[in-house]
């Protein structure tokens, strides 16, 4: 992972922490839940047309980011698919289920009334990678 996505996944691990969190599966989650990045690294700038592009036009951001890498969709792409490829690659590992499907679903929204284990610690991450 490049050095900004490591600090980020130390911090989120650490909002966590501070949270009073200890669950292992979701502290390695916190950790790689960008993982998936890895496959198709971001320049700077990339990074920032998704931030605008997200910001902007998120209707747009998000149709682009079922197209191609291969064209001007390539970081929406990347940053709507990043978590089923960190999925597949903590799995790949040998990542717990859990960890594994927190890294599938950091990305996704959760019902209002979520009730398992898995949904309580996708929340408490989301909350922790959103205030990052």
């Amino acid at each position: 992972m490049q050095p900004s996505e490591q600090w980020h996944a130390t911090l989120v691990m650490q909002r966590l922490k501070d949270a009073g969190q200890d669950h292992p599966d979701l502290l390695a989650a916190a950790l790689l839940h960008d993982v998936g990045k890895i496959l198709y690294p971001l320049s700077s700038l990339e990074r920032a047309v998704i931030v605008l592009g997200k910001k902007f036009f998120p209707r747009l951001a998000s149709r682009w980011g079922k197209g191609t890498r291969r064209d001007f969709r390539r970081p929406f792409v990347i940053a709507e698919r990043h978590a089923e490829w960190g999925a597949d690659l903590a799995a790949h590992a040998g990542a717990s289920t859990m960890t594994v499907n927190l890294i599938r679903r950091h990305q996704d929204a959760l019902l209002e009334n979520s009730i398992s284990l898995e949904d309580h610690l996708l929340s408490a991450l989301q909350r922790a990678d959103d205030s990052n």
